[in-house]
């Protein structure tokens, strides 16, 4: 999978992305693999602070972006928010959060 990520990006947003960040296809949120999309949707906070869940619906396609991109349905207490698009074959994850949500911190705790 990395060797896919070589020619993606590593800014926060794809160069080639138009539309609301993360929350239209032609503009996903760019991470770098899958494990980076977990990572990143568990920082995904509401304005308020409070965690979403998400499901991942499948993957899909835009005309202005050369991979596949994954699709996932937001969720605040059982309840859909929105739908948000990410594209895993990037260098890093973004730190920008979709209109509407921003990025809390990872709390690492060992047992």
């Amino acid at each position: 999978m990395e060797a896919l990520n070589e020619e993606g990006t590593e800014e926060d947003m794809i160069p080639e992305g138009y539309g609301e960040f993360g929350l239209e296809v032609t503009n996903p949120i760019p991470v770098n693999t899958v494990m980076g999309s977990i990572t990143y949707l568990g920082r995904l906070r509401t304005l308020d602070g409070q965690k979403v869940e998400y499901n991942r619906i499948g993957s899909t396609s835009a005309d202005n972006i050369d991979k596949p991109i994954d699709t996932y349905e937001i969720l605040l207490n059982g309840k859909e928010l929105d739908t948000i698009y990410i594209s895993p074959y990037n260098k890093k994850n973004s730190e920008m959060a979709p209109k509407g949500y921003t990025l809390g911190h990872l709390n690492f705790r060992s047992n």
